[in-house]
């Protein structure tokens, strides 16, 4: 999502709704909350801690909807959580209209899509073949894919939306997969690099995409991951309410070296260009999942976020 899309942030209080009303607002009061606090993605521990009570919905608008903090390994989440068919509801709707798409993607939407995959290309240019095999999860109208195909690489993308899919299909003739990344099928070894520029924050869970991103990587192949919901975030003012997890270069980390990822670096430097400003991104050459254990004794060693550390994050970018 692009910043430019966004122009929440303002001086005058919003109009605070319980959880009830907020969904109302949202045109998807038929889904009950789940019960309790989920157990973390990342780590798997039980507690969890809110750090924001509320979401902010529109300029006008915030809802009772909190982010919470493992205490073990420092993943943000919100929570309540809903149920799957909640969230197919609410991308096919709500999440179109923040993204401004009607029929079809934004044109200048796609414009920056291509304008932020050849930036990143470039950039990872000393880690990467000549031309090779690129797969990008959730992408969108596929621009990030242009400027790899166009120096003659093999590009397919998992698109979720059927009109954004369409559109990567028939305006940018690329291949692309109308599905879910949680059950897409992909050939095993078959890619040299994925790309999943901010939609791990979206997905309903991230172990099964990773998972499949895994066994679909050639020997040797790159994993490059970005997040966005806290670049966002300090943008806004305060936590939006379309990313189910906020990711930060450790818990980026942690999240590669579980799913047999060797972590080649972390940066937040705005490698794709300046329209998303605040997102970190992170490269992986494919490993060996972590052993039982392994995490956890990593955590006990310090790589984590603390309840602390993300407290004053959230302050120092002034995230209400």
């Amino acid at each position: 999502m692009s910043v430019s899309k966004v122009s929440w942030r303002s001086a005058e209080p919003a109009a605070l709704l319980d959880l009830a009303a907020y969904q109302r607002l949202i045109g998807l009061d038929g889904f009950a909350p789940l019960p309790g606090v989920p157990d973390c993605e990342l780590c798997g521990a039980a507690e969890a801690v809110a750090v924001r009570d509320t979401v902010r919905v529109s300029k006008a608008v915030t809802a009772r909807l909190a982010t919470r903090c493992c205490r073990c390994c420092g993943l943000l989440f919100q929570s309540p959580r809903f149920e799957p068919a909640f969230y197919a509801a609410y991308y096919a709707q709500t999440y179109r209209h923040l993204v401004g798409w009607g029929a079809a993607p934004d044109p200048a939407y796609v414009a920056d899509q291509i304008a932020r995959g050849a930036a990143l290309r470039r950039y990872l240019a000393p880690w990467l073949p000549r031309a090779g095999r690129l797969l990008d999860i959730g992408c969108g109208a596929g621009g990030m894919m242009v400027d790899f195909r166009d120096h003659g690489w093999a590009v397919r993308g998992i698109e979720p939306d059927r009109a954004a899919a369409a559109h990567a299909a028939t305006a940018l003739r690329l291949d692309v997969i109308a599905c879910d990344a949680e059950v897409a099928e992909l050939p095993p070894a078959a890619f040299d690099l994925i790309v999943i520029a901010g939609s791990l924050e979206h997905v309903a869970a991230p172990t099964p995409v990773l998972a499949r991103c895994h066994d679909a990587t050639a020997p040797g192949g790159l994993l490059l991951l970005e997040a966005h919901g806290l670049g966002q975030a300090a943008c806004l003012g305060a936590i939006g309410h379309n990313h189910r997890r906020l990711f930060t270069g450790t818990t980026f980390r942690l999240l590669m070296l579980r799913h047999g990822w060797d972590p080649l670096w972390v940066t937040d430097r705005p490698i794709c260009g300046p329209t998303r400003p605040g997102s970190v991104f992170a490269l992986g050459r494919k490993a060996v999942a972590a052993a039982p254990g392994v995490l956890d004794a990593t955590i006990a060693r310090g790589l984590r976020d603390t309840l602390q550390e993300t407290r004053a994050r959230l302050d120092r970018l002034g995230i209400g």
